[in-house]
């Protein structure tokens, strides 16, 4: 690969307003980029006095050359805000360069169809997703990858897991069907048990960096983990349910790379005119909801699309809170050393930069 440019935002942003909160996309594409000794171009970012921030274009226009390979994050669009300008679209249409979009969140509500138009390559993190955008926009441009790029710095062993402070933690938002179960864990879990639970909310002071955020789930044995949601509607129709497995969520292979083990837990689902309801409530943060809903897990789900059988055995997958209890308090030795042993063998499939810019190599090629 030549003369990579980068185009996403540094910062978090709510309708175009830049937050004082890092992009982790940005984080890990750029830390990515930089572990393998390649020459990377980021893309620069006008402010205007309100704080919304906006692609420069003019600095873009100068650095593009045919020769380049252009990554670009894509769950962006001028359909939805200025971050993008739409003259965006006729500079890489006619840059005859390699582009290639990721979209960490393929969903059917963002429009899709101009990066269809100008991309050669765009990578979508959930199969069924990628299978409804191939069929909805009448393209073979979309592929499936199991995780965005990340960099492990350091080797993890048994002596350092064992030294670290907290049993278990979560860092993130407060969705209902991850603070329910959650909430029924802080009030079930030993007394000897050290918990660590934030919810962020992408707006704490304290983790406005994504290096803090990692920093601190270095510091947790086990790593509480679901999918971005219960599960996806690919369906236009009111009339039509077509309800498929939540999309992947970076928390896993976040808590990969810092030597964690992913205590994973999604709670199941059921195709139906409920399950639509179940889901609209449990995505949100309503206070009260049925004690009933959403405690049996899916023993049969995978972080990860189309996992690997051997590779599953890096993930702790947890039917309910007292099973989770029951890993956190009953793990040996040996029992840690082949969860790291196999999260390095994820890490080295799915996660690691190397595999990751291989897979565009070989689709673009």
């Amino acid at each position: 690969m030549k003369n990579i440019i980068l185009i996403t935002p540094k910062y978090i942003h709510f309708d175009g307003k830049k937050s004082n909160v890092e992009s982790d996309v940005f984080y890990h594409f750029e830390k990515s980029l930089k572990s393998l000794n390649k020459k990377v171009l980021i893309a620069k970012f006008k402010y205007n006095k309100d704080n919304y921030q906006e692609l420069d274009l003019n600095y873009l226009k100068k650095k593009i050359t045919k020769k380049s390979l252009i990554l670009i994050d894509a769950n962006i669009s001028t359909e939805e805000n200025k971050i993008y300008p739409l003259a965006l679209y006729n500079l890489l249409e006619n840059s005859r360069s390699k582009i290639v979009c990721f979209v960490p969140d393929l969903i059917q509500t963002l429009n899709f169809k101009n990066w269809v138009n100008v991309s050669n390559l765009i990578i979508g993190f959930s199969k069924d997703a990628v299978n409804w955008a191939n069929k909805h926009y009448k393209t073979n441009k979309f592929h499936f990858y199991p995780s965005l790029p990340l960099f492990m710095k350091k080797n993890i062993n048994y002596n350092n897991f064992i030294k670290r402070p907290y049993d278990i933690g979560y860092i993130g938002s407060d969705k209902k069907f991850r603070s329910k179960f959650l909430n029924n864990l802080k009030n079930k879990i030993l007394k000897k048990n050290k918990i660590l639970i934030i919810n962020s909310n992408r707006s704490l002071k304290k983790y406005n960096s994504t290096k803090s955020y990692l920093d601190k789930l270095s510091q947790c044995k086990f790593y509480f983990c679901t999918r971005a949601s219960i599960f996806e509607n690919y369906s236009t129709s009111y009339f039509k349910i077509n309800l498929k497995e939540g999309r992947y969520a970076n928390r896993v292979s976040e808590a990969i790379i810092c030597g964690s083990i992913p205590l994973y837990w999604q709670t199941k689902f059921s195709n139906s005119l409920i399950g639509l309801v179940q889901k609209k409530i449990f995505f949100s943060r309503k206070k009260i909801i049925p004690t009933s809903w959403g405690m049996k897990g899916d023993i049969n789900s995978y972080p990860y699309d189309n996992m690997k059988n051997e590779l599953k055995k890096g993930i702790q997958i947890v039917k309910n809170v007292d099973d989770a209890i029951d890993k956190i308090n009953k793990y040996n030795k040996k029992y840690i050393i082949e969860k790291l042993n196999y999260g390095s063998k994820i890490y080295n499939s799915y996660i690691s930069p190397k595999a990751f810019y291989n897979f565009i190599e070989k689709k673009i090629r």
